[in-house]
């Protein structure tokens, strides 16, 4: 069969499929011809113009009801908000009463702050804090060294409000409660700042407040959640459906795809080369909306159909909602109604479709035949795909029989080949800091949860530290970011240059590093620390000359987890910047 190499494949799929497409256009123009083209054609622009008011409606109800749950997200939040404070300030008001004739005001105040320190709301992100009116900070959760300080006192917003009188004002009000607002920039967003809401309530017996807060930009993604999952729910017809995606092409909702949700689907091109979400995204900034017209494949098939969609944008969520109809369905409702018409013509249906059954025949025919010489090549493409999944194999050119096959076969075997480069190339990139081109942190949780597992496993411990460079900030603002990236990059250096070669050194974030010392004791471990911290200080740094780093130091116990060993390191090294910095301080 040498000889098949020499013709196109597609050229003779192509003459077969115009050979039976022609005979069946030729055919069936015969019966066409004879129907009511004119009736057919007027009833099917009267159902278009229904359906698409049917959409245009769905579409609008919906931004309607988006509207309306934005506009009330505000309230609502108030509302959590100051139930919230009223469960912490009964919790607090129980426990006065319950201890005031047993224990002192300070023990009272110390169970009260114990009590609430591990509420969290919100997904987590909601706390409870409690200051005195003069100012000392009682509890905050998300910054407990402040505790006890006044530090908290002169804290202000990025208007320059200080929040500290703000919330004192609140609570000396005749009200002795109230709402707050008040500004920050977000760490997911330090361009834009955010309006954030607060409750503060006053507690008599010690006088302090007790406040907690929320940004109302995260409080309206639990309100869109809540209407996603509302709308995902619409249905009125048998694959009518709302979707909404956002304006930079993101799928948040698509009920028959959920596949889709989350992926952005901005260069979506269907079969006519439409970039379909552009087109919905640049109709959706459009003031009234509109429709647009694209291929889109039925739920219920593969089969791509004409489909026509109305979308209108919702300006203040970055969002547009959508609805469509698929051409053919409207079709065939036509087709029904046209069926008495069509009675007439039964005898010619008779005769084409014999005619019709005899080409079905004679092509079935064709394409067994032509089918049992692809398989061949088929089945070495089938071999091939098994085999590279798990290994490097490549196919076999010599025996495929078609020179569109034989051209994609050097084609796949030049792409496995590049595939093994490019997956070492990753692999690499994936667990190494760009910057200092020593572990990242996704690579130094790995080795930090695998030696747990091993210390564990055989019952002995190992050192841990994070080390934190001395006023970077400083650096970096006196010096600008280069001069500070080249001392991440030295101090690296050093510090690989300086450990043994079976401890793991990582960048843990920012000006942070971590070093784990496999199978060592707390005394080998702070010594290697100590000389790393002498080297640090003895090294001179171009433009910047002598830079120092703290050092928190922790030892593997049995009972650790990677939370708990993190957080001792990570208290050491507060406890090492509060005493002075440039030390090491083991917990």
């Amino acid at each position: 069969m040498k000889y098949l190499k020499h013709f196109s494949f597609t050229n003779i799929i192509l003459f077969v499929s115009f050979f039976f497409t022609f005979s069946l256009t030729l055919l069936w123009f015969f019966e066409v011809r004879f129907s009511s083209e004119q009736i057919i054609k007027n009833y099917q622009n009267m159902q278009l113009e229904q359906r698409k008011t049917l959409l245009k409606n769905q579409v609008e109800n919906a931004i309607d009801y988006i509207k309306y749950k934005r506009i009330n997200a505000e309230n609502n939040l108030k509302e959590v908000l100051k139930d919230k404070i009223y469960d912490a300030y009964h919790i607090a008001d129980n426990l006065y009463n319950k201890f005031k004739d047993t224990k002192s005001d300070e023990e009272i105040i110390s169970i009260i702050k114990e009590s609430l320190r591990e509420f969290r709301f919100f997904d987590g992100r909601g706390y409870f804090f409690i200051l005195k009116l003069d100012g000392e900070a009682i509890l905050h959760p998300i910054f407990p060294q402040y505790e006890g300080t006044y530090f908290l006192r002169d804290y202000k917003d990025t208007h320059g409000i200080n929040l500290h009188n703000l919330f004192k004002y609140i609570a000396s009000s005749k009200q002795k409660e109230g709402y707050v607002e008040y500004y920050f920039y977000r760490t997911d967003n330090k361009e834009n700042e955010s309006k954030k809401i607060g409750f503060i309530k006053y507690f008599e017996p010690f006088d302090l407040y007790i406040g907690t807060s929320e940004y109302l930009k995260d409080y309206e993604k639990i309100v869109q959640n809540e209407v996603l999952n509302r709308l995902n729910e619409v249905r009125y017809g048998k694959y009518e459906y709302l979707f909404i995606n956002n304006l930079d092409g993101t799928v948040l909702m698509n009920p028959l795809n959920p596949q889709l949700v989350g992926k952005n689907m901005l260069n979506f091109k269907d079969e006519n080369g439409l970039f379909v979400v552009k087109e919905f995204i640049k109709v959706a900034k459009e003031k009234e909306g509109g429709f647009v017209k694209y291929i889109w494949k039925k739920p219920d098939s593969n089969e791509k159909t004409t489909k026509f969609t109305y979308i209108e944008g919702f300006k203040p969520w970055d969002w547009y909602i959508g609805s469509g109809s698929h051409l053919d369905d409207i079709k065939s409702e036509i087709f029904y109604k046209a069926l008495k018409q069509k009675e007439e013509q039964k005898n010619r249906i008779y005769i084409v479709g014999f005619l019709m059954i005899c080409l079905t025949l004679l092509s079935l025919y064709s394409m067994i035949w032509w089918n049992r010489r692809i398989r061949k090549s088929i089945e070495e493409f089938n071999t091939f795909f098994e085999k590279s999944s798990s290994k490097k194999t490549k196919i076999d050119s010599k025996k495929i029989l078609f020179k569109e096959f034989n051209q994609m076969a050097v084609y796949l075997n030049n792409m496995l080949e590049s595939k093994e480069k490019l997956k070492t190339q990753l692999e690499h990139l994936a667990i190494t800091d760009k910057l200092t081109g020593i572990n990242n942190r996704l690579k130094i949780d790995e080795l930090l949860q695998n030696e747990i597992v091993r210390s564990k496993r055989y019952n002995h411990a190992f050192g841990f530290a994070i080390i934190d460079i001395d006023n970077f900030k400083s650096i970096n603002d006196n010096y600008g970011h280069q001069v500070g990236d080249s001392v991440l990059i030295k101090i690296a250096k050093i510090l690989k240059e300086n450990i043994r070669n079976v401890d793991y050194l990582g960048r843990w974030g920012g000006e942070e590093f971590v070093i784990i010392c496999p199978e060592t004791s707390l005394e080998g471990t702070l010594k290697l620390m100590e000389d790393l911290k002498k080297i640090i200080e003895s090294e001179s740094f171009e433009t910047v000359g002598t830079v120092t780093a703290s050092f928190g130091l922790t030892l593997f116990d049995l009972e650790d987890d990677a939370s708990t060993i993190l957080k001792r390191a990570d208290d050491a090294l507060y406890k090492a910047k509060d005493d002075g910095r440039n030390k090491v301080v083991v917990l």
